[in-house]
């Protein structure tokens, strides 16, 4: 975060140096908003992890994807993975059944 107001503080003062025109000053101003604007997004875009904030029983997730309230009660399937290698991150929360097998599992299978 130090980087990022230490980048835009020194834009600020190369634009006070120059003193170009009103449009040369524009453009770097907008320049060095947009290059803030990606970095912004790639420091926070990092974790592949997709925000999900209203997910609740029985929905299929086919991108990782975060937790962010607790899914109580599901009748059948709490969160269905609808690919391989997906991660859901429970984000401290919980999710939970009626205490009713789901369907299409097999409660008594046991792998070894």
């Amino acid at each position: 975060m130090k980087r990022l107001i230490l980048l835009f503080a020194t834009m600020a003062a190369t634009m006070a140096k120059l003193r170009t025109s009103a449009v040369a000053a524009m453009s770097m101003f907008f320049g060095a908003t947009l290059a803030l604007a990606v970095l912004g997004l790639m420091v926070l875009g990092g974790d592949r992890a997709l925000a999900a904030s209203q997910l609740s029983c029985g929905e299929t997730i086919s991108t990782d994807t975060t937790l962010h309230n607790d899914l109580l009660n599901c009748k059948n399937h709490g969160i269905v993975i609808g690919a391989d290698g997906i991660t859901l991150d429970l984000n401290g929360h919980l999710i939970d059944g009626d205490g009713t097998p789901a369907a299409g599992c097999d409660p008594d299978y046991r792998s070894l």
